[in-house]
């Protein structure tokens, strides 16, 4: 024979009171501001690890750049140089040729 049982828990109604819809929400507030912290904590570090990367490699670039434009610039003097040693000699050789 079959006896329902009767439990008085499960026959109670189940209401939510302010105090309890504010603790739950207080709770579920600091979980949220807990995971964006722990969120923060681990990935800004890695983030800006990355950027200070990217910027010491665009450094790099950008002084290797540097050091090509002054070799640019070496050679350019050596050629001004000559160019100039050349019309120094030959405006000699002018004015020995007609003394």
């Amino acid at each position: 024979m079959n006896v329902p049982v009767q439990n008085p828990v499960l026959e109670q109604e189940q209401t939510l009171s302010p105090s309890r819809l504010t603790a739950i929400l207080a709770f579920a507030g600091k979980t949220l501001l807990l995971s964006v912290i722990l969120f923060c904590s681990f990935f800004l570090p890695f983030y800006f690890g990355l950027e200070t990367s990217r910027m010491k490699d665009e450094s790099a670039k950008k002084q290797i750049q540097i050091r090509q434009m002054d070799l640019q610039i070496s050679e350019l003097d050596r050629k001004i140089e000559a160019y100039s040693d050349m019309i120094l000699l030959k405006q000699r050789a002018f004015d020995y040729g007609q003394q």
